[in-house]
């Protein structure tokens, strides 16, 4: 076994908890499933998978990661989401490495799914992030949403093998979890202080739009790429009226 805990920040995903668990046993002795107050049963399902669970307060991606993280085994952490699963070639390339040296990290590719297809353009194509890396040289900033690693002087070493990633379950699934991520990130907007001005609402989505469907040639997945394309738009336009309303003390803002 690999000297690495597998961590995951989840809330609700009693549909996937489970595969996500199974592409990483056998690898480690540690996959740590910290659950931030799932009603669904998924923490009995990681259980079940074999996992360890742990209860914490939502404080945002970032902030939520590194507590998870905190309370891992091993210092070496492969970060996964509950809706992703390793690949053969990736449990390959992860069961060959040493991890003796805490100044690297590694960049895993993400592979996507959209409608049953894998994008291989526009906004999701060719993803790349790093997923493991040592706790004592890198740490989630505290951004809300779409958060990043801070480090530094970090040697960045590919691996062979994806990350597959289903986020999309059906329509009304994709949708609503879209316009929950649209809110959050509107919340990270307002304590950044940026405006939900009237032409981010309308030229923003367009623009968005043109760069992953034409620039990015969404087009070539064909109706999913279009598809795809269009719904990431519909969440920019979002963002803009979610952060609007919230400058205007119109709506709420969801935990």
């Amino acid at each position: 076994m690999a000297s690495f805990s597998v961590v995951i920040v989840a809330k609700n995903e009693a549909a996937v908890i489970a595969r996500c668990i199974q592409s990483v046993r056998g690898m480690t002795d540690d996959i740590l499933v910290c659950d931030t107050g799932s009603t669904d049963g998924t923490p009995a399902i990681a259980q079940e998978a074999g996992a360890r669970t742990i209860d914490a307060e939502w404080m945002g991606y970032g902030k939520t990661k590194n507590h998870a993280n905190s309370l891992a085994k091993y210092d070496w952490i492969l970060q996964l989401d509950a809706d992703e699963y390793l690949d053969g070639t990736l449990q390959k390339s992860l069961l060959s490495l040493r991890l003796e040296k805490q100044n690297e990290a590694y960049r895993i590719r993400r592979r996507r799914f959209f409608k049953g297809k894998i994008m291989r353009f526009g906004a999701w194509g060719r993803e790349k992030h790093i997923r493991l890396f040592h706790r004592n040289q890198a740490a989630w900033n505290d951004d809300l949403i779409h958060e990043s690693l801070n480090f530094t002087n970090l040697v960045i070493i590919p691996l062979q093998g994806f990350i597959n990633d289903q986020t999309y379950q059906n329509d009304s699934h994709f949708q609503n979890k879209m316009k929950i991520y649209a809110e959050k990130c509107a919340q990270k907007y307002l304590h950044k202080k940026v405006k939900g001005s009237w032409w981010r609402q309308y030229l923003s989505p367009v623009y968005t739009f043109c760069i992953n469907y034409l620039v990015r040639l969404g087009f070539l997945d064909g109706y999913a790429g279009l598809s795809n394309a269009w719904e990431i738009a519909v969440y920019t336009r979002n963002k803009y009226v979610y952060l609007y309303r919230m400058e205007k003390g119109k709506a709420g803002i969801r935990n």
